[in-house]
């Protein structure tokens, strides 16, 4: 009887062992399960948009919007506005260019150099038969908004504003044709800026003045010391300083200096002094302030005498 009790519960504890042992191998494969439902692919990366492409797309929604304006009525001072924010666009508002196309017959003189000035920012290379064809325009400023906008533009062609320069009048115009030479010039320009600097207004022939300056135009020296007898104070000043740099000290260059020290404006005297001082590497005597004439006439008197035994 205490053996068939024995193998009982030898018996029952087999067979609990036994469930046990099922419902954790049931429990694990249920995890297993789990976790292997939870795995999935990785989903499609989108590649970054770049900064570029981001105002690409913001310029192409406020290039349709600007020329939806267009398409409505529009006074002079709406269209001004309007080309400034087509600028603020820049090239990627190339779509709007037969908009700004039609404004260059407009009624108006400062509608018409605005939209030069537009059609310069969005397209500088198929600008420049427009800006060409405006140089013959009857207003000044857009005139002066041709010539402006082709420096913006860089458009390295400097012929036709050179051309245009020896019918050209106007002294503002005159002075933006040479602030283009000296921004875009090269020295091919250096020989017609030289020949030209001394029929030009005081304004156009400073600016031509630095660009000889710049470019180290030594052999044009003598036609800068012709300068030295204009009537305007700041041009015959700005020249002996441009001698002075230009570093060439041949003897017609150094007695135009000497005459200089003659001068009636104190500022020109002293300019033309530094400059013998420079040339010549002499510290003959000289006081540019010195009232009384005859004493000025005899010092300038020394340094002619000197230079023309001296220089060459």
């Amino acid at each position: 009887m205490k053996t068939c009790a024995l193998f009982l519960v030898l018996g029952l504890g087999l067979v609990a062992c036994s469930k046990k042992a099922t419902e954790g191998e049931g429990a694990k494969g249920e995890v297993k399960s789990v976790t292997t439902a939870t795995k999935t692919d990785p989903a499609p990366t989108t590649p970054a948009v770049t900064a570029e492409e981001t105002r690409a797309q913001m310029a192409k929604v406020m290039v349709g919007k600007l020329k939806e304006r267009f398409q409505k009525r529009l006074n002079e001072d709406d269209l001004v506005e309007l080309f400034a924010k087509v600028k603020e666009v820049g090239p990627n508002a190339k779509d709007l260019v037969p908009e700004v196309v039609k404004a260059l017959t407009h009624g108006e003189s400062f509608v018409r150099a605005e939209a030069l000035s537009t059609l310069a920012s969005i397209d500088p290379v198929g600008a420049k038969e427009k800006l060409l064809a405006a140089l013959k325009d009857e207003a000044t400023e857009v005139r002066q908004m041709a010539v402006q906008a082709w420096s913006a533009a860089g458009i390295q062609d400097l012929t036709p504003l050179l051309e245009h320069l020896k019918d050209e009048g106007e002294s503002n115009i005159q002075t933006a044709v040479m602030m283009a030479v000296e921004k875009l010039g090269a020295d091919a320009h250096v020989d017609v800026i030289g020949r030209m600097i001394n029929t030009l207004e005081a304004g156009p022939a400073r600016a031509a003045l630095r660009f000889l300056v710049a470019k180290k135009a030594l052999s044009y020296a003598p036609k800068v010391a012709e300068l030295l007898n204009v009537n305007d104070v700041d041009l015959r000043m700005t020249a002996a300083r441009g001698l002075a740099e230009l570093g060439n000290g041949t003897k017609p260059v150094l007695l135009s200096l000497a005459r200089g020290l003659l001068d009636e404006e104190s500022p020109v005297r002293a300019a033309c002094y530094e400059a013998l001082k420079k040339l010549t590497g002499q510290s003959l005597a000289f006081n540019p302030a010195e009232e009384a004439e005859a004493a000025r006439a005899s010092m300038a008197k020394t340094w002619k005498e000197w230079i023309e035994k001296n220089a060459k």
